[in-house]
C-alpha cells in the first residue's frame, strides 16, 4: 500500500514483464483498502504513477487490453521522451512514440493515462515524493548508455533541519513556542528584555540528506556522474566478468571493474552490484536436470539428484572482490532477492 510511484529504467523484458501483474495486484489492494476506509477513491490522490522511457504506455496498454484486465485505480504513465536517439537505430523506436489506442477505447475500468515528459539534455526532474516522516525526496532521471533508451535515477532527501536543544534555549530565557520555528529556520530571536538568542547556539547542524543512485543496464553511466556525486549508495550492474570489457560494451553492460571505477569517480560510500548473468555462481548448488522416470508406464516420479557447481563459472564473491579493487574500498556487496540495505540518517560514518 505504501507504493504510489514506480520507476522503470528501460523496456527490456527482464525489467518490465512483471509490471502489469504488479499494477493489477496493487490496484485491487488499493481499492479494497479504500472500501474498508469508507472513502471514495480520488483520481488524483489515488493514482499510481509509473515513470520510464517512451513505449512504456504502449506496452502496458497492450498487455492490459489483450489480457482483458480491469484496473481499479487510475494509472498515469509518465514517458521520458529522449530528444534524440542514435540515428542508426532510430527506426527501431519510432513505433514507440504514438499511443496505440485512445484511452477511452481500452475499456480497462479505471483510466490508463499517458503523459510525455520532454527533455533537451537527457535529464528530467520528476515530482518530489513526500515521506511519512519529514521532508520529501527529490528525484532526477538521467539518460545513460545501453542498447535501448535507458535512464538511471538519483534520489536525494531534502535536508532535515537541525533539532533545538530545548534545555539550552530555556536556560537562555526562551521557552518552547512559536519562536522555535524561527530558530530552526536559522533566524535569531530577540527576547523582551533585548537579549538575543542566536540560532547557531541552540540549533544543531542540519542532518546530511541521504542520496541513492540506482542505475539501469549500462556500459557507460558517465552522463549521470555530475548528479550522482557523493552518493551514500550506488546500485550498479555487473553483468560481465572482468577481462571482458569489449564484450560488455558491445552488449551494453558493465564489468565489476567498471562498476567499481564509477563508484570511485562519484565518491560513493557503498556499492551494490546487481544484474548477474545466468552463468554466475550465486553461492548455491545448481540442480542438475530433473527428469521423469517410467514415462508411459504408470505414474511418473520426479528425480532430484544432488546439484553440482559448474566448473569455471565466476562467483558473485569474486565479482565483489573485482569491484572492490577498482573502487578502492571493501564497501561492496552483491545483490540478492529481498536484500535490504539500511542507509542511516546523516549517511554512513566510515
Amino acid at each position: 500500500m505504501a507504493i504510489s510511484a514506480i520507476f522503470i529504467t528501460h523496456l527490456h523484458g527482464d525489467h518490465i514483464f512483471g509490471l502489469p501483474s504488479f499494477l493489477l495486484h496493487k490496484s485491487i489492494a488499493h481499492m479494497n483498502f479504500r472500501k474498508n476506509a469508507a472513502r471514495v477513491p480520488d483520481a488524483h490522490s489515488d493514482a499510481i504513477h509509473v515513470y520510464g522511457p517512451e513505449g512504456l504506455y504502449n506496452y502496458l496498454a497492450m498487455s492490459l487490453k489483450v489480457s482483458r484486465s480491469h484496473l481499479m485505480v487510475p494509472v498515469v504513465v509518465h514517458e521520458l521522451a529522449f530528444s534524440s536517439i542514435n540515428p542508426t537505430s532510430s527506426n527501431r523506436f519510432d513505433v514507440l512514440k504514438d499511443p496505440i489506442a485512445e484511452v477511452d477505447s481500452l475499456q480497462l475500468g479505471s483510466p490508463l493515462m499517458r503523459k510525455v515528459l520532454n527533455s533537451t539534455d537527457g535529464t528530467w526532474t520528476l515530482p518530489k515524493i513526500a515521506k511519512s516522516q519529514v521532508g520529501s525526496i527529490r528525484i532526477k532521471a538521467v539518460g545513460i548508455q545501453h542498447t535501448v533508451p535507458t535512464v538511471g535515477y538519483v534520489l536525494e532527501e531534502e535536508a532535515v533541519q537541525g533539532t533545538i536543544d530545548v534545555a539550552k534555549a530555556t536556560a537562555l530565557g526562551l521557552h518552547p513556542g512559536p519562536a522555535y520555528k524561527e530558530l530552526k529556520a536559522g533566524r535569531d530571536v530577540t527576547l523582551e528584555d533585548g537579549r538575543v538568542v542566536k540560532s547557531a547556539d541552540v540549533v544543531a547542524a542540519p542532518e546530511k540528506c541521504r542520496k541513492l543512485v540506482l542505475l539501469g543496464d549500462t556500459c557507460n553511466p558517465s552522463r549521470i556522474a555530475s548528479h550522482a556525486q557523493g552518493a551514500d549508495l550506488l546500485v550498479h550492474e555487473a553483468t560481465v566478468e572482468d577481462g571482458q570489457d569489449m564484450k560488455a560494451v558491445k552488449i551494453g553492460h558493465s564489468t565489476p571493474r567498471m562498476a567499481g571505477a564509477f563508484a570511485k569517480a562519484i565518491g560513493a560510500s557503498r556499492l551494490v552490484l546487481t544484474h548477474f548473468s545466468a552463468r554466475m555462481d550465486r553461492g548455491m548448488f545448481r540442480p542438475q536436470e530433473v527428469h521423469l522416470t517410467d514415462w508411459g508406464n504408470g505414474p511418473a516420479t520426479l528425480q532430484s539428484p544432488q546439484g553440482q557447481r559448474i566448473a569455471g563459472d565466476p562467483s558473485t564473491g569474486q565479482l565483489v572482490q573485482m569491484a572492490a579493487k577498482a573502487f578502492g574500498s571493501k564497501a561492496v556487496a552483491a545483490a540478492q532477492d529481498f536484500l535490504t540495505v539500511h542507509v542511516p540518517r546523516g549517511g554512513f560514518k566510515n
